[in-house]
């Protein structure tokens, strides 16, 4: 009877399809993963990830590739290098505050935990920290496609607190993106009319709280820490 239900869960999962099963983690399951890729991720985080690629290789092709099955060995042994190395929110935030600064490559933990969205390795040179006050930090990263000389900048803006690593705010965004002065970031978003092009500015004003609001007072968007 257990055998049973346990089919029945497992085909019902599978008849959702691999996106529903791949949600988290759906952007890096066709690569070849690496250590840098997978350092300070949690074994709750790396489990989620070994089950995604099981569940969307056996979706696909029945028979996981190559890759897949080096890419499970690498969580094995992940899982148990990240388990003697556990460190706290703020010592994570220092690792990833030095790696930004650097534009060093950021191990997908970091980038999900602050970020809030996975990095484009493409982008990764470019990414900015901009202190805001003594207990805020922001973090850009720009994304401009390299094959597109008119495709506005799309940014993506995150707001963390420095002490507790917590992030408290975040921004997507089309445009150029500037910090004025008090803490407003300027959004100039390129509008095509016609044959011409102009720029629409919108401002947001960046609290004390860390929150972000539009100049209209309206919350942009807020991220509950996990």
């Amino acid at each position: 009877m257990r055998a049973t239900a346990s089919l029945f869960l497992l085909l019902g999962l599978l008849a959702s399809g691999p996106f529903a099963l791949s949600q988290r983690y759906g952007h890096l399951l066709h690569q070849q993963l690496t250590e840098a890729d997978l350092r300070y991720m949690p074994a709750n985080e790396l489990n989620v990830l070994k089950n995604e690629i099981i569940a969307l290789g056996s979706a696909e092709t029945k028979v996981l590739s190559d890759r897949d099955r080096a890419n499970l060995a690498l969580i094995a042994a992940m899982k148990i290098e990240n388990a003697s190395s556990e460190c706290s929110d703020s010592d994570l935030l220092a690792v990833f505050h030095q790696l930004a600064e650097q534009g060093h490559s950021m191990p997908i933990h970091l980038a999900e935990k602050f970020y809030g969205v996975a990095l484009n390795p493409e982008m990764e040179p470019y990414q900015k920290v901009i202190p805001l006050s003594e207990d805020l930090l922001g973090f850009w990263v720009p994304y401009f496609p390299s094959d597109c000389d008119i495709c506005p900048y799309q940014n993506h803006f995150s707001i963390v607190n420095r002490h507790t690593g917590e992030r408290t705010a975040t921004l997507e965004t089309e445009g150029l993106l500037h910090l004025r002065e008090d803490n407003v970031i300027e959004i100039n978003a390129l509008h095509l009319l016609a044959n011409d092009a102009a720029t629409q500015p919108a401002y947001y004003q960046i609290l004390d709280n860390g929150q972000l609001i539009s100049v209209e007072q309206q919350v942009v968007r807020l991220e509950p820490r996990d």
